[in-house]
C-alpha cells in the first residue's frame, strides 16, 4: 500500500487522522494523594500526613501503574481493630472477580507490626479506588493489617498495578 501524497487534501486529512490517533495512544499520567482509612472508608477522621505523602500514576490502555508514599503524622480517630486501607487511588478498579490489583511494598518504616517477620502487601478492592492492606508471615500466612499496626509516624512506599473497567 502506498502512502498518500501529503501535499493533497486527501493526504492532509490522512495525516491529521494519524496524528489524532497517535495522540490518543499517549499514556495518561498524573498525581494522586494516598490516605489511610479504616472500614468506614472515610478520609476525614482527623488523619494527617507529612509533606512527603504523594502518589503518581500512568494509564496505558486499561491498566493503571501507580506508586506512592503514605507518610502519616496522625491516625486521627481511626478504629484500631479495623483493617487498614489506602484510599485516594486516581480511578476505581474493574469490578470483576478475575481482576485483582496488587500492591508491592518496597519500603516501610515506623510501623507497629506484631511480628518482626511480617511483610506488608495489599490488594486493590474490586470496583473501588482503595487498597486493602495485608500482612503475611512465615508461619501465619496472609491476613488483614489492622490500624493498630500502623503508627502515627509510619511510612509505606509502594507500587501497584490494577485494571480499569
Amino acid at each position: 500500500m502506498a502512502l498518500p501524497d501529503f501535499t493533497t487534501q486527501q493526504g492532509t486529512e490522512y495525516k491529521t487522522n494519524i496524528d489524532a490517533t497517535l495522540a490518543s495512544l499517549e499514556p495518561l499520567s498524573g498525581s494522586w494523594t494516598p490516605t489511610i482509612l479504616d472500614n468506614s472508608n472515610s478520609p476525614s477522621e482527623g488523619q494527617t500526613y507529612s509533606a512527603g505523602n504523594a502518589g503518581f500514576y500512568q494509564v496505558i490502555g486499561k491498566m493503571v501503574f501507580a506508586r506512592g508514599q503514605l507518610a502519616i503524622t496522625s491516625l486521627g480517630s481511626l478504629t484500631t481493630t479495623q483493617q487498614a486501607k489506602i484510599g485516594g487511588l486516581p480511578f476505581a478498579a474493574k469490578n470483576s472477580a478475575g481482576s485483582l490489583g496488587v500492591m508491592v511494598v518496597g519500603y516501610a518504616r515506623n510501623l507497629a507490626l506484631a511480628s518482626a517477620t511480617s511483610i506488608v502487601t495489599g490488594t486493590v478492592e474490586q470496583g473501588q479506588a482503595r487498597i486493602q492492606l495485608e500482612k503475611s508471615g512465615v508461619t501465619s500466612g496472609t491476613g488483614t493489617l489492622p490500624i493498630s499496626e500502623i503508627s502515627s509516624n509510619g511510612i509505606i512506599r509502594f507500587t501497584l498495578t490494577y485494571e480499569l473497567p
